[in-house]
């Protein structure tokens, strides 16, 4: 599963014991506090959207950054269609983009 948090970090932890396995931060992510994360339905990306207003999506094989979204206002959820081929993301203004 995965959790994002105010430390601006997005977290990948395995269910079964707790551990963590990968995190998502630094100057190629999020700069502020973040609010929402979602899978892609195949798991290899991570959708993720902050107070920063930014939403990106990341690989998670490599933990990179590879879309990132400007919002118009901080990203408070995201989501990922059943084929995991689009992301939405929705801010606190009511934009979703």
């Amino acid at each position: 599963f995965a959790t994002g948090s105010f430390d601006k970090s997005v977290k990948v932890w395995d269910a079964t014991t707790g551990k963590e396995l990968r995190t998502f931060a630094g100057k190629a992510g999020h700069q502020n506090l973040v609010l929402a994360v979602a899978f892609s339905p195949d798991g290899s990306s991570i959708a993720s959207a902050g107070s920063d207003n930014f939403a990106r999506v990341w690989d998670v094989p490599t933990g990179k950054p590879q879309v990132e979204l400007d919002l118009t206002a901080g990203g408070t959820k995201v989501a990922a269609s059943a084929d995991g081929k689009l992301f939405a993301a929705g801010a606190a203004d009511g934009t979703v983009k």
